[in-house]
């Protein structure tokens, strides 16, 4: 019985022990842990953005501005305007002499030059160094515009989006986070004295007009904004709506960026229940931090506009996605920095303003422009603290498997919590921080229990269960894992801001919006027309009805692809070579075909084993009979033809060539 109690009195005591390492943390250890999660996308032996400003202790913005066009040194290639470098590695160095100790805003006055059509990636150093990781890798963004003025339609009336082409302007970029977790401008600390600018070219190619060291942007907040056009005595605009079409930007940031269609709605304008009409732009690509869609547009007189955004986001349940507002190129105030566009399955209108209500633009007569660039907004710190803490988590896994092993045994104690002095305090630390992350994610969303909540609180829970079982943590080690790369997943997945876009509009601050609203007759006979229009368009047929040469293609993709495939031959095919193409859905052989004598002259998406089995039969002509066969067989991979060659002849060329690639961990190698 003795033996019992004495059992049962150390058993209660382990479990008080254990428990309260949980809520035990030396601050001392908490915040070296932060120290080395929080502020930093890199490495821990390089300085991130938010150390170094943190490494600073003046708050003082410089007040000069310079502008650098005279390169001291270079290994590009000197033109009359600029610098053109073309190879990576290639440079510019500028001397600039500061007369105040202070924080400057870093800024490129540049043009792209014809390469690939990616953003242009640069290095920025001062003295010979990075100042801070962020700065190894600089984007530049590209000027991309529609190829034809004129939305170009399809057989049926169909509009498709149109190609994009380069335009190669010159632009002035300041310098941002590639990964948007810093939400503002990156900034330089630079004392007083003579410097040494060094700009080194990493990707594509650019010509490089000057370098400058401005000024930091100062936005005053939408309190003072408002208290500034309430005592300018600033008259409200009274006239009638000016609307901004999503799909005429003039500047896109990436060739994907195009303008699309969308039937669902009568409120997106142009609409037709019929055809596909272009009257929206963005979509799925446009999502990524730094993608930007540019504006111009007139006003008739001098005034103060209300500016609202007629959306639909329904990419990100419980969240947002966040977009900075530009006037001619300047932030009005706060709020324009991250403006909000919350899930709805319905189309919206949100006004540029704060949680209080629109605030007014002043806005004089004449020409203008308006951008809005993808941005993290309010996730910006929360995915930053995020992306620290998934990277502590990923660094415990592999020090733990390390001992453990990818399989543990279950029965076995690894002694975790001896063999590693510190996992206690590290896995307290995690548990602490998913908490805390946890309740501001419900925050931004603005409901409790949102999906990344949940998943941030099954991830603690499981490293909870870790602490008070100590010596069973290893069995833990499965689903720690499973739950470390759903972070790691999420985490990726968050920073995608999509967002569909119908228009911009100037209101009269007196006036409610007239654009982004339509009558319920009007939605109920749009919603029977596209009924209508369901069972009476053809969708298996795209028929040239014009006595011009043509082809028929069958296929038996889907609607989507056959869409995309329509639009390629109508923007592209059609107009270079003058023949116009018939293509038809069908899920018929060739066989069945040629037994009918109503064959086609190409079919796409066979099977692999197809052009051979028919070949065999006489079904197929030889390809390589064909003036032009080498030009063509030229572009696909030298034994990319063997599997429909048959005797001397080619039956078939394949649609997709598939490439494995290699990915190294740069983490363990």
């Amino acid at each position: 019985m003795l033996k019992r109690i004495v059992s049962a009195a150390l058993a209660l005591l382990f479990c008080f022990s254990v428990s309260g390492i949980t809520n035990k943390v030396s601050a001392e250890k908490k915040e070296q842990f932060a120290a080395a999660s929080v502020g930093d996308t890199s490495s821990n032996t390089e300085t991130g953005y938010i150390s170094y400003r943190q490494g600073i202790a003046s708050d003082h913005y410089a007040t000069e501005n310079l502008i650098m066009d005279s390169p001291v040194e270079t290994t590009g290639n000197v033109a009359e305007d600029g610098v053109q470098l073309t190879e990576n590695g290639q440079y510019i160095v500028y001397s600039a002499y500061v007369s105040e100790d202070g924080w400057y805003q870093p800024s490129v006055y540049y043009q792209a030059i014809e390469d690939q059509g990616n953003s242009i990636e640069i290095a920025f150093q001062i003295d010979g160094e990075y100042p801070y990781s962020q700065l190894s890798s600089v984007l530049l963004n590209r000027a991309w515009v529609n190829a034809y003025e004129e939305f170009a339609s399809d057989k049926k009336g169909n509009q498709y989006s149109p190609e994009q082409k380069e335009t190669f302007i010159w632009q002035t970029s300041s310098f941002r986070d590639v990964n948007g977790f810093i939400n503002d401008m990156l900034l330089v600390w630079l004392t007083k004295g003579e410097h040494k600018i060094k700009l080194i070219l990493n990707s594509e190619k650019v010509k490089v007009g000057s370098v400058a060291l401005e000024s930091p942007e100062v936005i005053i907040t939408d309190e003072e904004y408002r208290n500034l056009i309430n005592s300018s005595g600033y008259k409200q605009y009274s006239g009638n709506e000016i609307v901004i079409e999503g799909e005429n930007a003039d500047l896109k940031s990436s060739r994907f960026l195009a303008p699309l269609a969308n039937r669902n709605s009568a409120i997106v304008k142009p609409s037709d229940p019929y055809k596909k009409v272009i009257n929206y732009i963005g979509g799925s690509n446009w999502k990524s931090v730094g993608d930007t869609l540019t504006w111009n547009f007139d006003v008739i007189e001098d005034g103060l506009y209300n500016i609202g955004f007629c959306f639909h986001q329904t990419y990100l349940q419980e969240s947002v996605s966040y977009r900075t507002v530009r006037i001619d190129g300047k932030i009005p105030y706060e709020s324009a920095k991250s403006v909000e566009f919350k899930y709805d399955d319905k189309w919206k209108i949100t006004s540029l303003g704060d949680k209080n209500g629109a605030i007014p633009v002043y806005l004089t007569a004449g020409t203008h422009e308006i951008s809005m660039t993808v941005t993290l907004g309010a996730l910006s710190d929360f995915s930053e603290e995020l992306k620290a803490l998934v990277s502590e988590i990923g660094t415990l896994y592999r020090q733990i498997v390390m001992i453990t092993g990818d399989s543990p045994d279950s029965n076995r104690d690894y002694d975790l919590f001896n063999s590693l002095p510190d996992l206690g305090e590290r896995l307290t630390y995690v548990y602490d921080k998913l908490e805390e992350l946890a309740v501001q994610s419900e925050e931004i969303a603005g409901s409790k229990g949102g999906s990344t909540a949940q998943l941030l609180r099954k991830m603690s829970l499981t490293v909870s269960q870790m602490l008070k079982e100590k010596y069973k943590a290893q069995n833990k080690l499965s689903s720690y894992n499973d739950n470390y790369a759903s972070l790691a997943s999420w985490l990726y997945e968050m920073q995608n801001m999509a967002l569909d876009l119908d228009c911009i509009i100037l209101s009269s601050p007196e006036k409610n919006y007239k654009r982004g609203s339509t009558s319920l007759f009007s939605s109920l006979k749009y919603s029977l027309e596209r009924l209508v229009s369901s069972f009476a368009d053809e969708y298996d047929v795209y028929e040239n009805d014009s006595q011009t040469k043509s082809i028929t293609i069958w296929s038996n993709w889907g609607m989507d692809q056959i869409n995309a495939l329509s639009a390629l031959i109508s923007s592209d095919f059609t107009p270079k070579t003058g023949i116009e193409v018939n293509l038809r859905i069908t899920n018929a052989t060739l066989i069945q075909a040629n037994l009918s004598g109503n064959g086609p002259d190409l079919e796409v998406m066979l099977a692999r084993t197809d052009p051979i089995n028919y070949a065999m039969r006489g079904a197929v002509c030889d390809l390589s009979k064909f003036d032009g066969f080498s030009e063509v067989a030229s572009r696909f991979s030298s034994q990319a033809l063997t599997p429909y060659k048959y005797k001397d002849g080619v039956y078939g060329l394949p649609d997709t060539e598939i490439y494995s690639m290699l990915f190294i961990r740069t983490d363990i190698f």
